[in-house]
């Protein structure tokens, strides 16, 4: 069941957040309407104690969404989290809180189903298990020219980029979203994707890569 790996890699690559910051997400963090995503910073130390930051919601990943959300039964709990570390029904151990997200051993096996399907595709970086999904969004978002260096420093969580207390550095960088930003990044339909299963090729020799 762990992980809905298309779904987490999807995820990265439109919202360019770390794995953590991706286990960290909930339904209630995706503001559809006004088209922008909240991420709980995972690295709050570099970024003054800051709790969240905001991402563009690409206008491509709103029908990978529109799946997401259906496999939910359609209307999910605003804070039942995006991308399941247990499967329906799971019996927490006793004394674990049955909310509790991103445990160690579910952000461990996620990060592994993630990094087998790079080793597949022949896309797998040395040393690095997902993130090529959160370097990929970078890279792309910097190539359009529709986003600035600061603000795309915002977006990854690198750097504190505004001044001024915590809701107010969050209330700047939300307005600082355009249009623009949402389009920045052209993800592929998920009806594309399923069409090209039919003639994906497996990279030669993923299996010899994979950990003993």
């Amino acid at each position: 069941f762990v992980p809905e790996t298309v779904f987490a890699v999807v995820l990265q690559l439109a919202l360019g957040c770390r794995i953590s910051e991706l286990l960290s997400l909930r339904w209630g963090h995706i503001r559809e309407a006004e088209g922008y995503v909240l991420i709980v910073n995972s690295k709050r130390r570099q970024l003054k104690g800051r709790m969240w930051r905001a991402v563009p919601l690409l206008d491509s990943l709103r029908p990978w969404l529109v799946l997401l959300r259906a496999s939910r039964g359609g209307n999910p709990d605003p804070r039942e989290l995006v991308i399941r570390t247990r499967p329906e029904g799971y019996v927490f151990p006793r004394g674990q809180h049955a909310d509790a997200v991103g445990s160690h051993a579910a952000q461990n096996t996620i990060v592994e189903k993630i990094a087998r399907v790079l080793r597949r595709a022949g896309l797998k970086i040395p040393g690095k298990a997902s993130h090529a999904m959160r370097s990929t969004f970078f890279t792309l978002a910097a190539a359009s020219g529709k986003i600035s260096k600061e603000l795309l420093k915002g977006y990854m969580g690198h750097a504190v980029i505004f001044e001024g207390s915590s809701d107010e550095y969050l209330a700047k960088l939300i307005t600082a979203i355009t249009p623009e930003h949402r389009t920045a990044i052209a993800l592929p339909h998920p009806k594309d994707v399923r069409a090209s299963l039919a003639t994906f090729v497996v990279a030669p020799g993923w299996k010899k890569l994979r950990p003993k």
